[in-house]
């Protein structure tokens, strides 16, 4: 997967050397699915206390080839993200995420939303940006 961001810590997502702390600053919002276009967004707005201070984030992903929710995906509330990894295909253990430096292009990024709730991508190419 071809990105223009990198991940920093099990939550962090850096772009252009500015660090995105999607777990403290940020809340879940909402995602879209481009069937025709086989694309993904996942939005995330500024928590409460950063509302003022930061701008909302995305990321894009075109020409998906993987995706995958967690059951029952969206029947609970979600807020926060609590952490972001990858794994290799096939791999079905997240309790054990992979870092950018243990990472392949081949790997998929995980999304740990809340104990039980993820979402597992892949793609041709990712984007990261703010909304301003």
């Amino acid at each position: 997967m071809k990105k223009n961001f990198q991940l920093g810590q099990s939550n962090e997502i850096i772009k252009d050397g500015i660090i995105f702390d999607l777990h403290n600053c940020y809340d879940f919002k909402k995602i879209t699915l481009q069937g025709a276009e086989r694309s993904l967004k996942i939005f995330f707005q500024p928590s409460h206390s950063y509302r003022d201070k930061i701008h909302p984030v995305y990321f894009f992903f075109s020409f998906l080839n993987y995706l995958e929710f967690s059951p029952g995906f969206g029947t609970r509330s979600i807020s926060n993200i609590d952490e972001i990894g990858y794994k290799t295909s096939g791999d079905q253990d997240d309790e054990w995420l992979l870092s950018e430096e243990q990472s392949t292009l081949e790997d998929h990024l995980f999304f740990r939303l809340s104990k039980i709730d993820f979402i597992r991508v892949h793609s041709h190419k990712a984007f990261f940006n703010e909304i301003e």
